[in-house]
């Protein structure tokens, strides 16, 4: 084999469509971890596995010590919207009201099956 047949390496690069549902456009930019405004928010729910969203609730609960319905608390949701965003969850909790609602309110169609995607149509 020649130098330049061992240089030659395959790339593949899988490529995930990004829907609107997927995005926020926040009202007012926070600071990124590398000092960066960040002004939109990309949600990558299929990142989010059983192991993070246990962990997620368990965070929830040492926040809010009586909830009861995980889902329908806005501390877990504004932690999974964070995990799922790429973002700390005191990012989340420093956003402008109507994006942290944003942020809970796409985390909550996420946890309770709502939107475009339902894990039943993932099953058909």
């Amino acid at each position: 084999m020649s130098d330049t047949e061992m240089a030659v390496t395959e790339v593949t690069n899988e490529v995930k469509i990004i829907d609107d549902d997927d995005v926020i456009k926040l009202i007012k930019p926070i600071k990124g971890k590398d000092g960066n405004d960040i002004d939109t928010l990309v949600f990558d729910f299929d990142k989010i596995n059983g192991r993070v969203l246990l962990l997620c609730a368990k965070a929830a609960k040492q926040e809010e010590p009586d909830m009861l319905i995980p889902s329908l608390s806005m501390t877990f949701q504004a932690i999974v919207g964070a995990k799922a965003a790429g973002i700390r969850y005191d990012d989340v909790l420093a956003l402008a009201g109507p994006d942290f609602v944003a942020v809970c309110q796409r985390a909550s169609r996420f946890l309770n099956n709502v939107g475009k995607s339902k894990i039943s149509d993932s099953l058909q």
